[in-house]
């Protein structure tokens, strides 16, 4: 049955004569042959069918056996039976399809050989057998014994398969038809001087106007193939007003040739457009190491267009001399029509070729790498996978880039076309390292290629700008990054895959953030363990941000005669001393011996006014890897909320030392019955002024200074990159900045200004006081004066003698009582308009705050400052008496 079976598959007969290629040997008649098989081939059969469909259904049984009785007894045969040429293309086709131009052009060359060799007997058999095979193992709808070469019309039964159906007992549905022998046998191939005379017949038919001489076919194929490589063949030449290469028209070709050979030429002009992009840009610096890896992908292609088009020189060249060993007689398998089926594949490839190089024109860098990633993810799977095989061929110099960066720190980029740039202006000074971190490496946003997402472009300017920072900046040469790298391997060994263009993603991601990760955690604990960053940072706290209480209380007391003389007069080394001192009484002494040795005196330029209390601050020292932090931004910003609290210290400390010295006050001028009014109502003034200043105090110090602090410090703990850091930093001196009401806004202004009023009216409330202080003196010493007078005259007994003398100090006294109420009732003026300034200046304080809405903090301090409504009842009375009676 075997034979038969392959007959049948062939489209052959399975007559005698066809049996008689498989059996060299005499065979008995064919009917005893289907009589003696019969049987054998019923079982198997039934067993088959059965096999896969089961005994159930004997209607779907039955069918099955129709089917396949009619598919063994049936006519079917390929179109091209016999045609060598027509096969060799057909698997040429289907190989291209799957496996690429280089693959079918490897295939054509082993057909090449295959039909020079002589140990195969009949070649086109063992073909259409393996393209039969071939089909059988693809994804078809079809069954895969179904010839895709065959023409398939309605299978007449046949006497054997009467036979067999007679045998299976299946009643015949139609009659029997004996086959005569003439609708059986197949149609002899035709010879190769057949189609040759068929050629040159149709040659002769439909020519288009023009010259005299007429042209074969074999010579427009000839000179295809130079035009196939871009050149002007004998015949076929460029028409620069088409842009197309077109037969001569001195030359009668049928006009379908004409079309063909303008189809075919396509390749040509593709051919020439696209050597015309790589002999402008493959050599030229300008265009980038990416570019020039894109040219060389683009130049893989045409060598493979070019292989391609060899094989079919030999091709052509092998026609030609089996021809004349033949006597014009041999194949003539390279025809016009066959380039167009074998051409098709190669013309469209570069069709997207030149059309991916038309997009990415005038491109260069992350650009580049962009625009042929965007063809990643086309829709045709042709040009995804060129798409895909250029890209990871022009990738290599963009991802040696980033390997050199990330374990290295070292930025290669001669022609600015990676997506990290340099400004080389910002010189690698270590005490400028905060505008090297900051400013001297950034992302080049226009060369960030679409692959990169905004976290993998942070991790690789981060870590790159860490191992940078650590060799120029730290000092350090400790290869740390070398373990990483030989655990990962160069990034340049990545591949794309379908997964990988689909997230849209480099593939490295993972070997990124890993390196990021080492890199950014060696630049904090360097900065951490070796530069001492947590230590200055403390000190900030402590000596600019007044967090050292004590030392600063000490410092006051002894500065306080210094400071209080003019701007011009302070002597920086009586400062610096008396610095020491306060250091040396407080817990700051216990404090790193470094940190002290930063901490100076800093004495702003005078306007001629000031005093000493106006100029003086504080500074720390900040130089190294530690600048980056505190840069000199940072210390402007830690000098100017210094001043601030300073000034507020000092305010509190003045209203401490007039509360102490109105109680000794109380008790030293309590028999004066003319001070007693006035020393009560500045005691309440004082005591007013302090629960203000205290309840500032508190919203300075607690509520904003260490609630941002704390928030500052864990933001420092869980910082993963100096970045972090610096970030963390930064918001925290904005913040401090605007709650602590100097920064530049005008809200700020306002708020800062109105304090710094009742702070100036606080200050000629001290005044005053002294001023109190001294008439409560006088006149104490003036009534000591006078006791002692009279104690001496009682004990002289000049009382009758000194009579004219009692009588001028008695006048005396009276002047000087009437002086003492003068005195007085000044004072008591002065101090109703200060009380009185001191409300308004306060309210108006309350109405700034009550403006900012949305801030806990700020409401809270209006709270207890207003805590019994006296200042919103001011307010309140103020407002109804500026808009008048109704």
């Amino acid at each position: 049955l075997l034979p038969i079976l392959l007959l049948s598959c062939f489209g052959c007969d399975p007559s005698l004569p066809a049996l008689s290629f498989f059996f060299p040997f005499p065979l008995p008649s064919l009917p005893f042959v289907f009589s003696s098989l019969m049987t054998t081939s019923v079982q198997l059969l039934n067993r088959l069918i059965r096999h896969h469909v089961g005994d159930e259904n004997e209607d779907k049984i039955r069918d099955l056996y129709r089917y396949s009785l009619r598919l063994l007894d049936s006519n079917i045969q390929p179109v091209n039976f016999g045609d060598l040429g027509f096969v060799k293309t057909m698997i040429q086709q289907q190989v291209e399809e799957r496996s690429g131009t280089k693959a079918s052009a490897k295939l054509l060359g082993l057909l090449n050989k295959l039909s020079s060799s002589n140990f195969v007997r009949n070649e086109w058999r063992v073909l259409h057998l393996l393209l039969l095979l071939n089909n059988a193992n693809a994804n078809q709808t079809q069954p895969s014994f179904i010839d895709p070469l065959s023409t398939t019309s309605s299978l007449q039964p046949t006497r054997q398969e009467g036979l067999l159906m007679r045998a299976l007992k299946v009643k015949e549905t139609q009659s029997e038809q004996e086959g005569s022998e003439t609708e059986k046998s197949i149609a002899a191939p035709l010879t190769a001087t057949q189609r040759t005379r068929a050629k040159l017949t149709v040659f002769k038919q439909g020519l288009d106007g023009g010259g005299n001489q007429e042209l074969g076919e074999p010579m427009l194929v000839r000179d295809l193939l130079l035009t196939l490589q871009g050149l002007n063949g004998k015949y076929i030449k460029y028409n620069a007003t088409k842009r197309a290469f077109c037969v001569s028209t001195d030359y009668h070709v049928p006009r379908p040739q004409r079309e063909l050979v303008i189809k075919l030429s396509s390749a040509g002009v593709l051919f020439n457009q696209i050597t015309s992009f790589l002999e402008a840009n493959q050599y030229d610096s300008g265009f980038g190491l990416v570019g020039q890896s894109f040219c060389g992908a683009i130049s893989e292609e045409i060598t493979d267009y070019f292989r391609f088009i060899a094989l079919l020189e030999a091709q052509l060249n092998a026609e030609d001399a089996e021809d004349l060993a033949n006597n014009g007689d041999g194949a003539n398998t390279l025809s016009l029509c066959r380039l167009v089926v074998w051409l098709s594949t190669p013309i469209e490839r570069l069709n997207k070729l030149m059309e991916i190089i038309q997009t990415c024109s005038g491109l260069r860098g992350g650009q580049l790498l962009t625009q042929i990633f965007s063809f990643c993810t086309h829709g045709a799977k042709g040009m995804r996978d060129l798409a895909t095989k250029l890209l990871q061929r022009a990738m290599p110099p963009f991802l040696d880039m980033i390997n050199e960066w990330m374990f290295r720190g070292v930025l290669v980029d001669s022609t600015n076309e990676f997506f990290i740039a340099c400004d080389e202006q910002i010189s690698a000074d270590p005490e400028a390292a905060y505008d090297f971190w900051t400013s001297r490496y950034a992302v080049r946003n226009n060369m960030l290629p679409s692959f990169m997402t905004s976290e993998m472009t942070h991790a690789v300017l981060l870590g790159g700008k860490s191992i940078n920072f650590i060799r120029t900046i730290c000092g350090n040469v400790d290869d740390f990054m070398l373990p990483l790298y030989e655990k990962s391997g160069p990034l340049t060994e990545i591949q794309w895959t379908e997964e990988t263009i689909r997230k849209g993603k480099l593939p490295c991601a993972s070997v990124i953030t890993s390196a990021y990760n080492l890199a950014s955690k060696t630049l904090l604990r360097i900065m951490n363990e070796d530069f001492h960053l947590p230590l200055h940072v403390r000190a900030m706290r402590r000596y600019l941000l007044l967090g050292q209480g004590d030392m600063f209380v000490v410092l006051m007391e002894q500065m306080k005669t210094e400071l209080d003389y003019p701007a011009d007069h302070l002597l920086r080394h009586s400062l610096t001393a008396i610095l020491d001192g306060a250091l040396r009484s407080s817990n700051a002494r216990y404090d790193d011996d470094d940190v002290l040795q930063r901490l100076d005196i800093k004495l702003l330029e005078p306007l001629g006014y000031e005093v000493g209390w106006d100029i003086f601050s504080l500074s720390y020292a900040t130089d190294g890897p530690i600048s980056a932090v505190f840069s000199p931004y940072h210390v402007f910003t830690y000098l100017k909320v210094f001043k601030f609290l300073w000034r507020v210290k000092r305010v509190d400390f003045v209203l401490s030392s007039i509360w102490s010295e109105q109680k000794e006050a109380n008790r030293l001028f309590a028999r004066i019955s003319e001070l007693k009014g006035i020393l009560q109502k500045m005691s309440l003034a004082g005591a007013e002024m302090i629960h203000f200043v205290r309840q500032i105090q508190h919203y300075l110090l607690f509520e904003v200074l260490e609630t941002l602090w704390q928030t500052f410090m864990a933001s420092y703990k869980n910082a993963a990159d100096l970045d972090a850091v610096l970030k963390a930093h930064d918001v925290f001196l904005s913040k401090l900045e605007h709650q602590l009401f100097v920064s530049e806004t005008e809200s700020a202004q306002n708020k800062k200004s109105q304090l710094r009023s009742i702070f100036d009216l606080i200050f000629k409330f001290q005044e005053l006081h002294k001023t109190i202080k001294s008439i409560g003196h006088d006149e104490l010493d003036r009534r000591v004066r006078g006791a002692y007078r009279l104690r001496t005259r009682a004990t002289r007994h000049h009382y009758r003698a000194d009579d004219n003398v009692a009588d001028n100090e008695g006048s005396d006294d009276a002047s000087a009582h009437e002086g003492l109420i003068r005195k007085a009732d000044e004072a008591m003026n002065a101090l109703g308009v200060i009380s009185t300034t001191y409300e308004n200046m306060v309210t108006t304080f309350l109405g700034l705050l009550s403006d900012e809405e949305g801030n806990e903090n700020t409401k809270s301090l209006r709270s207890r400052i207003d805590f019994n409504s006296y200042y919103s009842n001011r307010l309140r009375e103020r407002k109804i008496s500026e808009l008048g009676p109704r």
